[in-house]
């Protein structure tokens, strides 16, 4: 999954768009490149470079908000005595 937080990697197999970060909303994304060189062979690549061209910042900044929302709440489950992790440790039996 493209994430400005890692380093990419080389010649991926697959590559997963999924939250944020989308090349047909962010024009600076990881992976772009192979994302645009197989949409270019696809029936949608002008409705791709439209969505992108067509995608308000405002509507970034709302990504960007979004993404650091679910950031903070992710902080918060690690360290909550009862995370799934947290019960399993301590011996508990987990139904999910």
């Amino acid at each position: 999954m493209p994430n400005e937080n890692t380093d990419p990697i080389s010649n991926p197999d697959l590559i997963h768009y999924n939250l944020f970060f989308k090349s047909w909303h962010f024009k600076d994304v990881q992976y772009k490149d192979y994302f645009w060189k197989y949409a270019k062979t696809t029936p949608f690549y002008e409705e791709l470079k439209s969505e992108l061209d067509n995608y308000a910042d405002k509507q970034r900044i709302e990504d960007r908000a979004k993404l650091d929302h679910m950031l903070e709440k992710e902080n918060i489950t690690v360290v909550d005595p009862n995370n799934w992790i947290q019960v399993k440790n301590k011996g508990e039996r987990i139904k999910l």
